[in-house]
């Protein structure tokens, strides 16, 4: 979407809203133009400010499993990543679920200057195990999905700037490392899912307040 220099949202089109029930569509529909952002700036002066919004919605079904609550539980704006159209199984995949006491996550973050491959800093590395095998394994893995991946930019007046993301690979096969690692997720990707790519940094800025919103009145036909 772009971000007028008033701070006003325009130009919204949907990426993955076929994934989402139509009154969780509507119920956004509604939302986003109520909403105020901060746009980007050049020279001091507020520019029209190209970005991306991702929004986690979480919807709780009511008894009748028919309607169910809508909470907005994390947004952010900023650059964002594009998977894909067909996900490839990394080559690493066969080492990486060969026990079911193998498990790790990778965290790091993402530096692409327009029209440059990506620069990667890793954050945190950690494995149930330090076999030399699945340490290279995980790590080569990373290598590969963020290699499936192309970038969004953010623009000023028209103009790509650098995108700043991070990112987690996270392969868990026991509870134990499930909980851990989900704590970990917590912290460094706070307010959206797993494997979810969170910007770093946003020309564009989310005035509101947007975690409190909640609608109480969606419904739909069948299980949400």
């Amino acid at each position: 979407m772009t971000i007028t220099p008033e701070g006003r949202a325009t130009d919204v089109a949907w990426r993955n809203f076929k994934r989402m029930p139509a009154p969780a569509i509507a119920f956004l529909e509604r939302k986003i133009p109520t909403w105020r952002f901060r746009p980007g700036e050049v020279d001091g002066v507020p520019v029209a400010t190209g970005t991306s919004l991702v929004i986690h919605v979480v919807a709780t079904a009511k008894r009748d499993r028919r309607h169910f609550d809508l909470d907005i539980a994390g947004v952010v704006t900023g650059p964002s990543l594009i998977g894909p159209v067909i996900k490839r199984r990394s080559p690493q995949w066969k080492v990486l679920s060969g026990g079911r006491s193998k498990s790790g996550r990778e965290i790091v973050d993402l530096l692409y200057e327009p029209g440059r491959p990506p620069v990667m800093e890793t954050i945190e590395f950690a494995t149930s195990t330090d076999h030399p095998e699945l340490v290279a394994a995980l790590a080569a893995d990373t290598l590969w999905d963020v290699g499936q991946w192309m970038v969004r930019h953010e623009t000023l007046d028209g103009l790509p700037v650098p995108a700043r993301l991070r990112f987690a690979n996270v392969y868990c096969y026991l509870k134990e490392w499930c909980d851990s690692n989900r704590s970990a997720l917590a912290d460094a990707l706070p307010g959206m899912p797993p494997r979810q790519p969170v910007p770093l940094h946003s020309e564009a800025t989310l005035l509101d307040d947007v975690v409190t919103l909640r609608d109480t009145s969606a419904s739909a036909t069948g299980d949400p």
